[in-house]
């Protein structure tokens, strides 16, 4: 053994010779490493977005070897007005959206797909024309329109929820303002164009093909996007949620559409890629979550694209769902976290590191050195596989060094730097033995153990992970919010090496069992809804789920909840369950009166012959519907011969002629409806 050793000791020598050096040369900075490196800088959003510093490698790396798909992202152009969440710039600033396209060129995306709304909103149409001037002006990025089917709503209201009109005028205006750049999406010289929610409203396609200039290819949503209209040229793929799992990454619904999508190579097929899906910080929540496990979604869905296409048989595009969506949880652009929290320690001479979170999202470890802690120079990358290495191979001269150990994340995916460590060579650090007590609940103590077998300790110091920072070997501290925190400690000794380690926590309630901090049972609330609940249990709690009524609303795989939730109007019954590592469960219920002052929407239903269709055909609309202090949310329509539908407007062919009823039922965004009947003789 002593043999393999000296020879995988020489190994290393060689192979690292040429970073080795007697004095440091700096070749980054800690702040250049760690700071946030995207075009948003945001934190404290509801659903969990937080800016980090990502790894700006290009995404096509997760593809397949050899791909020449073509990249984009879907951007939302929407954030300014007091209509969406703040989330700290203006999607119109010609600045912001210079870096924004920046930040996406940076990252190998070589388009963005907009969500445009035709004439519908200045606003929208006003950051779609800067993100256009900023395709023109990087030479090789494109832009996209995907119409959204929101234009439509006051067409709708006028005609019937007949919108072909008012999509002919929004699709003219986007070949006169869009189409005809150089930037623009083509395929075989047609621009390309996307729909997202059109379905809701009644639209002739055939009269849309025939008026619309360009000759458009036209790409309709998921695998019933192929035969959606016979004017489809093409799908693409969002991301679709086909059941109530919040842990389900929903590949399914992703297979089933490559799965598709390869039997027709003549028509363009655009997959998707996403990290998950959170819409709680959306007025419009349904409590729709996809866990992001921890950066693993986000790397799932290229594999799902990879066993479908490779480079002899190219996926044509794909599309990253999405760029900016805060509301609904979906973006990228503040990078994905891959939950890693890495404890290093100096021992002998070797620097060994444990690593905690989804080591499957990291790309590789990269060691740093440093003799002021700020200025850094690049000592080696190493694969996943390695966690230690003898400091003695890069022959560094007699002095004080600091290190750091950057666990950088695939593609997209926020680089962790470890907590410091400090390094003298021929001296050995201090070793490190941190004990942290949660058995107080809320307040936490950490105690260090810590000797130096060459010298002696002369301080220490824990850092709590909230931004309390105390000096000694022993402290408590009581936490404001029941969370997660990375608490690291620090031994010095009498020469200035030091070692650190790092490991996350939960504060929480001590009481074993499950905690309601919020809401209390019995509360009259508004959304959103603030749900902060805890578990304790004789083994480690590892699933918790809330049910609103019989409904799934939320699931994590941690030891606690805080986030804000969609109730729906009246006294709700709240159920909790908490589950263990040994299978025990536990369960609560308290009640929640949901927003006592909702003015319930008015279902407003209209039923008229459509000859156009058939001489049986009926159209059914919803348009008027209406909400005095809200929004209509949803609407299902049925008739009598027992066909029904989820969706604004229904066009349905009848069994024969006759007197038929249409019953319309609506919803507004906080579940509160009411319903509407109307009468159509067809001849």
């Amino acid at each position: 053994m002593q043999s393999i050793r000296l020879l995988l000791l020489a190994f290393l020598f060689f192979s690292f010779s040429a970073f080795a050096a007697s004095n440091l040369v700096p070749t980054t900075t800690l702040q250049a490493e760690t700071s946030v490196n995207t075009s948003a800088n945001i934190s404290g959003l509801p659903n969990g977005a937080v800016s980090g510093n990502v790894n700006k490698a290009s995404i096509r790396n997760l593809l397949y070897p050899g791909s020449t798909t073509q990249i984009y992202a879907a951007f939302q152009p929407w954030f300014g007005p007091p209509n969406h969440i703040s989330v700290g710039y203006n999607s119109a600033d010609p600045a912001q959206v210079k870096r924004q396209v920046e930040d996406m060129i940076s990252r190998g995306i070589q388009g963005a797909i907009v969500d445009w709304y035709g004439t519908s909103d200045s606003f929208i149409d006003g950051a779609t024309q800067q993100l256009r001037a900023q395709a023109e002006a990087h030479p090789g990025f494109q832009i996209a329109l995907m119409y959204d089917g929101g234009a439509l709503l006051t067409a709708a209201m006028q005609n019937g929820c007949d919108a072909t009109n008012q999509a002919i005028r929004d699709l003219t205006l986007g070949y006169n303002e869009y189409m005809n750049s150089p930037a623009y999406t083509r395929i075989d010289g047609r621009p390309v164009v996307y729909f997202f929610g059109t379905e809701a409203w009644y639209i002739d396609w055939n009269i849309v093909r025939a008026s619309v200039p360009g000759n458009p290819i036209l790409l309709f949503q998921g695998t019933g996007g192929y035969t959606e209209t016979s004017q489809s040229n093409g799908a693409y793929q969002w991301i679709e949620i086909i059941n109530g799992n919040q842990f389900d990454p929903q590949i399914a619904a992703l297979q089933m559409f490559y799965a598709v999508a390869v039997d027709r190579p003549q028509q363009p097929a655009t997959g998707s890629a996403y990290k998950g899906f959170n819409d709680v910080s959306a007025i419009w929540s349904t409590n729709r979550i996809v866990n992001q496990h921890c950066g693993q979604t986000w790397i799932d869905t290229f594999n799902t694209a990879n066993r479908f296409y490779s480079s002899s048989n190219q996926l044509p595009a794909l599309q990253v769902v999405t760029w900016n969506d805060y509301e609904e949880g979906s973006e990228i652009e503040t990078g994905i976290d891959d939950c890693i929290v890495i404890s290093p320690a100096l021992v002998g001479g070797w620097l060994t590191w444990n690593v905690t979170g989804n080591e499957n999202a990291v790309d590789h470890y990269t060691l740093f050195a440093s003799t002021d802690g700020q200025n850094l120079e690049k000592l080696v990358d190493l694969p996943t596989s390695r966690h230690a290495i003898d400091m003695g191979v890069f022959g560094l001269s007699p002095a004080n060094y600091i290190l750091y150990v950057q666990a950088v994340g695939k593609p997209s995916i926020i680089n962790h730097m470890s907590p410091a460590v400090g390094y003298l060579p021929g001296d050995q650090s201090p070793a490190l033995v941190t004990n942290v007590d949660t058995s107080g609940g809320m307040t936490v103590t950490v105690t260090l153990n810590a000797t130096d077998p060459d010298g002696t300790v002369t301080s220490s110091q824990i850092d709590f992970g909230d931004g309390t920072v105390v000096s000694g070997s022993k402290s408590s501290h009581t936490y404001a919010s029941v969370g997660s925190y990375e608490v690291r400690a620090t031994a010095f000794d009498n020469l200035g090496a030091f070692n650190s380690s790092a490991q996350r926590i939960t504060a929480k309630p001590a009481a074993p069992a499950i905690t309601v901090t919020a809401p209390s049972n019995g509360a009259v609330q508004n959304y959103p809804n603030p749900f902060i609940i805890s578990a304790n249990s004789a083994a480690p709690v590892t699933t918790m789920a809330v049910y609103i009524g019989n409904q799934l609303a939320y699931l994590t795989d941690h030891d606690f909840i805080n986030t804000p939730l969609k109730v729906f109007k009246g006294n709700q019954r709240i159920t909790v369950q908490a589950w263990d590592a040994n299978g025990a469960m536990q369960s609560t219920q308290f009640t929640v009166n949901a927003e006592p002052q909702d003015i319930p929407a008015t279902a407003v239903v209209t039923a008229v012959p459509f000859p156009k269709v058939s001489p049986l055909a009926v159209i059914a609309c919803t348009a008027n519907s209406f909400d005095p202090d809200g929004f209509i949310l949803q609407a299902n329509i049925g008739f009598s011969d027992g066909f029904s539908t989820v969706n604004r407007t229904a066009v349905h062919i009848l069994p024969g002629a006759g007197t038929w009823s249409v019953n319309a039922a609506v919803i507004d965004q906080f579940g509160a409806g009411s319903t509407a009947q109307a009468t159509v003789k067809v001849p």
